[in-house]
């Protein structure tokens, strides 16, 4: 998009431009907003999973390594069942 404005400058008014740069801000922020939203998804998903590995007994080291997480993590996960 970046490109299209850059090549199409010289027959652009400048409202047309300071339009077509707002929308290239909200694209980003939507986009920004989006990352987020999967972050947040995959870190609900892994304390999920490691809750279900710890309902089953698994080893907390065990869980921590498989999971990523810092063993304290998990204790405190462990906790939470309890």
């Amino acid at each position: 998009m970046g490109a299209i404005i850059a090549i199409t400058d010289n027959f652009l008014s400048e409202k047309v431009k300071k339009n077509l740069m707002e929308v290239l801000k909200m694209t980003e922020i939507e986009q920004w907003i989006r990352e987020e939203g999967r972050e947040e998804g995959r870190q609900e998903t892994v304390r999920e999973k490691t809750l279900a590995a710890l309902k089953e007994g698994l080893d907390v080291n065990l869980v921590a390594r498989i999971m990523g997480l810092d063993i304290e993590e998990v204790k405190k996960l462990q906790k939470e069942l309890n």
